[in-house]
């Protein structure tokens, strides 16, 4: 199994990372869009980031979803553990892997249930025995970082346990970013906690790049919904120790 615990070190600046208005300066630096708007009930919808990924596969259950959304038509709906778990998911591709450069990944998500069970965000991880590079995750009531620098062994760099406990039943705004020297993961536009150690993040040429679950999507999956999922490759769009302005729109598409 891919992962063992290791660091937490809480932090606190004000910066935002766009969302809707003119268009993003950085558009061509991200490799992952996902608004997930569409029909309800669907499983249609292609990445909207510069890269253009293409169509997303839906797994178990999970489709398009009209009953929670945060901005848009829709959101994904993606389902916990049991019959038809799972969530949406990308080929593996060089995009999605950071090594040791810059990056953020961050997402809207709304939690049916908050309990002892892990549910993935984002992810290119496999944690049952295949490869793993990174994943953004809700273990209990917190927010986890997990990555990997040698595709098989996991290690908890960030899981802030004096957090604010995460509530179910509303949605959230997660993400993490590192500038170069320092990683940053930010729970509602707070810094929750800080990570210094290098790292060269394995790079996964198997593991999907999924929403809502991990690549092996039969093991953990998001009991939710995710809206506005969004990688950017070579950018800390917040980097900041203390707080930043949540977007209140749909991030820009341009």
């Amino acid at each position: 199994m891919l992962f063992s615990p290791q660091l937490i070190v809480p932090s606190r600046r004000a910066v935002s990372g766009g969302g809707g208005g003119s268009g993003d300066p950085n558009f061509s630096s991200v490799v992952l869009l996902a608004g997930f708007d569409g029909t309800n009930g669907s499983t249609s919808f292609s990445d909207e980031s510069s890269k253009l990924h293409g169509a997303a596969t839906f797994s178990g259950s999970s489709t398009l979803s009209t009953t929670q959304i945060k901005f848009g038509t829709a959101s994904l709906k993606c389902i916990g553990a049991g019959a038809g778990m799972g969530g949406a998911s990308w080929p593996a591709n060089a995009d999605f892997t950071f090594g040791s450069g810059a990056f953020t990944v961050e997402c809207f998500y709304y939690a049916n249930t908050i309990a002892s069970a892990n549910q993935p965000l984002l992810a290119v991880f496999d944690v049952n025995g295949g490869q793993g590079a990174w994943m953004l995750r809700i273990n209990g009531h917190v927010l986890e970082w997990t990555i990997s620098t040698n595709g098989s062994t996991g290690t908890d760099d960030m899981f802030p346990a004096g957090m604010t406990a995460i509530t179910a039943g509303a949605y959230h705004h997660a993400a993490v970013d590192f500038d170069g020297s320092k990683y940053r993961m930010y729970s509602d536009g707070v810094c929750v906690a800080t990570f210094s150690t290098p790292r060269t993040m394995f790079t996964a040429t198997t593991s999907k790049l999924t929403v809502g679950s991990t690549n092996d999507n039969a093991f953990w999956s998001l009991d939710g919904y995710v809206d506005e999922a969004r990688i950017t490759k070579g950018i800390a769009r917040y980097a900041s120790d203390t707080t930043y302005t949540v977007p209140t729109a749909a991030f820009p598409r341009s």
